[in-house]
């Protein structure tokens, strides 16, 4: 079984005789890969295709002209379906069906299943230090009994999802221990990758530093997210100083449809 690890921090409120007591943790939970072979996750060949890949250039962050046309199309796309199916316009709700035949795809597409999904129960580990990190994930490792039952576990290749932080922290570990250790403890079977939740925050803010404009200026752009937000005598945001997640993507999807 290949297993993707996804470790966040969690917070539980526990009622604790009528008393209410807070209690933090880092959660953790492994997610099995789909279409995946263990053969296909030696960690051999990602090193050896690692040390022969040649530097990036400015192309690599090119479209082609397949994957230019495929974006252009998908923006045309989402401003129709906005048009159709956030209108209150009876005769544009009609074609919603042929909005939905005319979208676009990509050849990477994978079929659709169900996630097997395994949670973990809370650990008693502080994950903002690099140690914190390190013993979570052997902490998980003890659990799931590989390095007693699974012969040479760190041989394939393991994907760990978290936020930044816990990202820097891992490859921390792995840039002090790979040259002196092998093994587990070495930490070179890891692929470090953001957690879904972490890259949309990330978007979330990209968008509100890019396209919240200037509060300062003395003609308002009707384009801007705070000119949006103050038609829709929202309380105060300022992009040094962000409210929470939910707010500001409900500001830019509003803004989007609107």
């Amino acid at each position: 079984m290949v297993h993707i690890f996804s470790c966040w921090q969690i917070l539980n409120v526990i009622d604790n005789r009528g008393t209410d007591s807070q209690e933090n943790g880092t959660c953790v939970t492994i997610f099995k890969l789909w279409a995946v072979m263990l053969k296909d996750l030696a960690v051999s060949v990602l090193h050896k295709a690692f040390n022969k890949v040649p530097l990036l250039t400015k192309e690599d962050n090119i479209y082609t002209l397949a994957e230019a046309r495929l974006f252009w199309q998908s923006l045309i796309h989402i401003i129709i379906c906005i048009i159709v199916k956030q209108s209150r316009v009876p005769k544009l709700k009609v074609f919603s069906p042929q909005a939905n035949e005319l979208q676009p795809c990509s050849t990477h597409c994978i079929a659709p299943h169900c996630t097997e999904v395994y949670p973990f129960g809370a650990y008693d580990i502080d994950k903002l230090t690099i140690t914190g990190n390190a013993n979570i994930d052997q902490a998980v490792v003890s659990d799931l009994k590989l390095q007693t039952q699974v012969h040479n576990f760190w041989e394939h290749i393991c994907l760990l999802a978290g936020n930044q932080l816990s990202l820097a922290h891992l490859w921390s570990i792995q840039s002090i221990w790979f040259d002196h250790e092998g093994g587990y403890t070495g930490f070179g079977w890891g692929m470090w990758m953001p957690g879904l939740f972490h890259a949309k925050m990330a978007d979330v803010q990209g968008v509100m530093a890019t396209h919240f404009g200037k509060p300062a200026a003395s003609i308002p752009d009707p384009g801007s997210l705070l000119f949006h937000k103050t038609c829709l005598s929202c309380l105060p945001i300022t992009v040094t100083s962000l409210p929470p997640f939910s707010t500001c993507q409900n500001l830019i999807f509003v803004s989007l449809y609107a």
